[in-house]
């Protein structure tokens, strides 16, 4: 069983013991009335510069405890000033240190766009995105198959809640046709063995419809990997572990978003 696979085992019985706690009927009844538009897609739209999705995580599987100063309203907030396009959130909580709750807080403490990032395995995890107050919720390909994509694509336009559909090899570039809506995010890193390879960026990058908005998730430690992001042409990109290892997460994310809106290279 490689990494992947335990933490979409975890990720299931942590949705049961939700389920119980909160029903999908419950949640359903959050949700009734009318639904706030998205704003996700919208944000990494603006044309002039590429976008920076800034991430907060306490910890990963490859690395362990990042960030043991962990204080998720606070960091939101040093980005909001940095000038990021929007924030993505881990919930998954073994493995990344995340919660639900930190969805509700971050929201109402910021008006930044919010990406839900977790192993979307069930339409009740959809639900309780929108329900929690997320703009966004990942989609990883690997782990679905294509009716599952389909669905949940469509639950997910159905509840107001852009998509960010994950992808990381030319098979699942095929899949991107069943989420038609959403934006693409091709993952350098492997989440079989957690190793990162950019050559998927450009690998992938040009299989792609020109008209899709396509962001570079992972791996991103320094000006040198942005400069290799521009060069492959994407909308955006989503970082964080860099990030939150940084003294001031703040600081050195507005140094990203500088370097993103320019047209320096590495160098200049």
């Amino acid at each position: 069983m490689n990494i992947l696979d335990e933490i979409v085992l975890q990720t299931r019985q942590d949705l049961e013991r939700r389920k119980e706690e909160t029903s999908q009927r419950d949640l359903l009844k959050r949700l009734e009335g009318p639904l706030e538009a998205p704003r996700f897609k919208a944000a990494l739209a603006v044309p002039g510069r590429i976008h920076l999705v800034a991430e907060i995580k306490k910890s990963s599987p490859s690395c362990g405890v990042i960030r043991p100063d962990f204080d998720p309203l606070a960091i939101a907030s040093a980005y909001a000033q940095a000038g990021v396009s929007a924030l993505s959130i881990l919930t998954e909580e073994k493995y990344f240190g995340g919660r639900l709750a930190y969805l509700d807080e971050v929201r109402r403490a910021v008006s930044l766009p919010v990406l839900r990032k977790d192993f979307i395995v069930d339409e009740y995890q959809i639900y309780e995105s929108k329900a929690h107050g997320a703009d966004a919720v990942l989609l990883i390909a690997s782990l679905l198959d294509r009716p599952a994509l389909r669905r949940f694509a469509r639950l997910a336009s159905d509840c107001s809640l852009d998509v960010l559909l994950e992808i990381h090899d030319e098979a699942e570039v095929e899949m991107v046709a069943e989420a038609p809506q959403a934006l693409i995010g091709i993952n350098t890193r492997n989440l079989k063995d957690f190793s990162t390879d950019f050559g998927v960026l450009t690998r992938l990058a040009g299989r792609l419809p020109k008209d899709r908005l396509v962001i570079c998730e992972s791996g991103v430690k320094d000006k040198g990997d942005l400069a290799l992001i521009k060069e492959a042409g994407v909308s955006g990109v989503l970082v964080g572990t860099s990030l939150m290892r940084a003294k001031d997460p703040g600081a050195l994310a507005a140094v990203f978003v500088s370097f993103l809106k320019s047209s320096a290279v590495v160098g200049d």
